[in-house]
């Protein structure tokens, strides 16, 4: 397993509400947060999560869960336009947003973005089903701006 999960499970021993608390709480994790910035690499790989040890160091103290200094660590950078789309809607915007970047879409590619079968598909449970009360409202509160952003809401 990468650096990341490692760390924030102390090696797979922990649950996944557990683990999730850890990122939600990195920031605020000195030991953790040390520990994991020591274990990435000091500069881009190409490879893996491809986050440096030291633009990760940027968390601390922020308040931000993992996923939100990511999403700004990964778009908050030089103003333009972002295409963002969510993954359980990917056949529904995926053309669109092709189109909206200006990618030529040729009918064999239409035909596969609608028609092809799943790929990377897992066996779970619903989601809603691992996040107790106190786990969702802890993830409402260090990424609020993320789930604002883009429209979630628990239970869809």
């Amino acid at each position: 397993p990468n650096a990341l999960y490692r760390i924030v499970s102390e090696n797979g021993t922990l649950d996944f509400a557990s683990t999730v608390r850890n990122l939600l709480d990195l920031s605020d994790n000195g030991p953790m947060l040390d520990a994991l910035c020591a274990a990435l690499p000091e500069s881009y790989t190409q490879s893996g999560l491809n986050l440096p040890g030291p633009a990760l160091a940027a968390i601390r103290g922020t308040g931000l869960g993992f996923f939100s200094f990511l999403y700004r660590h990964i778009y908050g950078g030089p103003e333009g336009r972002r295409y963002i789309g969510r993954m359980e809607l990917l056949r529904d915007t995926l053309l669109l947003t092709m189109q909206a970047v200006g990618q030529p879409i040729t009918p064999a590619m239409r035909e596969f973005a609608l028609r092809a079968p799943a790929r990377n598909v897992s066996e779970h449970g619903q989601y809603q089903d691992v996040y107790d009360a106190e786990l969702r409202d802890h993830v409402a509160r260090r990424d609020a701006t993320l789930i604002a952003n883009h429209g979630y809401i628990f239970g869809d």
